[in-house]
């Protein structure tokens, strides 16, 4: 399922507050990631740090120091002013971003807590790759700016978008899930930034949210040979997993439970029927509770214990262990493993050989699971310029051939090259404003 829902001022300290924990340990999360051709160009890429995901959430130039450069018109904080159409003057809080919220079906969630590590992980990869998908298509139909006056000159953009994997509903629930926080920010064509126009994100979210889930299915009965059913979940056509059972996703969808509940006090009205989304927003909204932190250690141990009874075990799903890894999939692991070496290798260097790399990338293969052939076929790929290093999330590591050193080639990758050219940059905007300032 996808929601779509506008950020207010404490989305800031929500979300860095979940990432500063051990996710594992202490009920934090993983850290976000950027995604995005607008913020690649913004030099954003690989972890969500604090100091630039508060400086883009308000409009900022992450780049620089905070408040330096604005990204939009209504950077900042301020109550943003404009006037009815009945001419009345009045004030509201600045757009900031957009939370799209890709929620796996809950059996998928049950079956990811209680399942042995390797059939874990392949689900989160799952889920990861089929957000990927959906976000790609919301890119090529809804990613719309606004330039000049009252915004009325309408181009397209390339996007920020800051992601954050979780794992639990507010009710402790398992709940895999990937919040995608759209910042007001798009990048024009000419490099200049605006506001975007969330319109179309609305209007493309029901087809977004079912390219998704299809994604989702095809990777689960395809590649680990569950078998689906259909499902209706708020109206929305999804699937859940056969291997779990009703009863079971009914014991862990409390928060689905207490929302049915005060709909049901408040209004008289069943929760299957067809009700508004505002109304069932303004449900969720009035019994949400405070997300406590619950570890991942916690949230496995307890599921398999309840799950146990139904004959849910890690050892029974180690059973959907077959099928064929997607091509996809492969590629995504390959390329994880290099995109890791490169990050180790370009820490302390600039630049790099083939055999440099192909002996990290060895060492990060025993990490991410890929063997002795496709390591050496990642590495080949790498250097060869493959179209997939080509893609949105990998262009940050594409690799650029620099030429030969005493007979040895040399590369670097793209990411690295635009850091160097961005810090040149800013040496000559300081040098501009020392001059300015002596000047005066």
């Amino acid at each position: 399922m996808l929601k779509v829902t506008p950020c207010s001022k404490s989305a800031v300290l929500y979300f860095l507050d979940k990432v500063k924990k051990n996710y594992y340990l202490e009920g934090g999360e993983p850290p976000g990631q950027w995604w995005g051709r607008g913020a690649r160009s913004l030099g954003l890429t690989g972890h969500v740090y604090e100091d630039e995901f508060v400086s883009t959430f308000y409009g900022f130039d992450p780049r620089l120091a905070y408040g330096l450069k604005k990204l939009r018109q209504t950077a900042g904080g301020d109550p943003v002013t404009y006037t009815t159409p009945d001419g009345t003057v009045a004030q509201r809080e600045p757009s900031y971003a957009w939370d799209l919220c890709f929620s796996a079906p809950k059996s998928v969630s049950i079956a990811w807590a209680v399942a042995p590590e390797r059939i874990r992980y392949l689900i989160e990869s799952f889920h990861v790759l089929a957000v990927k998908v959906a976000l790609e298509y919301l890119r090529e139909n809804a990613a719309i700016g606004r330039r000049g006056k009252g915004g009325l000159k309408r181009e397209e953009v390339d996007l920020v978008i800051a992601q954050f994997l979780h794992g639990t509903s507010r009710a402790q629930d398992p709940q895999l899930h990937t919040h995608c926080l759209l910042m007001n920010i798009g990048v024009r064509a000419d490099g200049t930034t605006g506001a975007i126009e969330t319109r179309r994100f609305y209007e493309f979210a029901k087809r977004a949210g079912t390219l998704y889930r299809a994604q989702l299915a095809s990777y689960l009965t395809r590649c680990l040979g569950f078998s689906v059913r259909p499902h209706d979940a708020e109206h929305v056509r999804s699937f859940e997993l056969e291997v779990v059972p009703q009863k079971l996703i009914e014991l862990f969808s409390k928060r689905s439970q207490a929302i049915g509940q005060f709909l049901q006090d408040e209004f008289g009205l069943d929760p299957d029927e067809r009700i508004s989304a505002a109304l069932r927003e303004y449900a969720a909204l009035t019994t949400r509770p405070m997300k406590e932190g619950i570890s991942r250690e916690e949230l496995f141990s307890q599921c398999r214990e309840e799950s146990a009874p139904f004959g849910l075990t890690p050892q029974f799903i180690s059973r959907f262990s077959g099928g064929q890894e997607p091509e996809q999939l492969m590629v995504y692991e390959q390329c994880r493993a290099v995109k890791k070496a490169l990050n180790r290798l370009t820490t302390q260097n600039s630049t790099l050989t083939e055999r440099e790399l192909e002996q990290v990338v060895f060492e990060e293969a025993q990490y991410v699971g890929i063997g002795a052939k496709d390591a050496k076929e990642a590495v080949k790929a790498w250097i060869g310029e493959a179209s997939v290093w080509k893609m949105e999330e990998n262009r940050a590591h594409e690799p650029m051939y620099l030429g030969e050193v005493q007979g040895i080639k040399r590369y670097t990758t793209r990411g690295v090259i635009e850091s160097e050219l961005e810090f040149l940059a800013q040496l000559d905007r300081i040098q501009q404003r020392v001059l300015t300032e002596v000047k005066t």
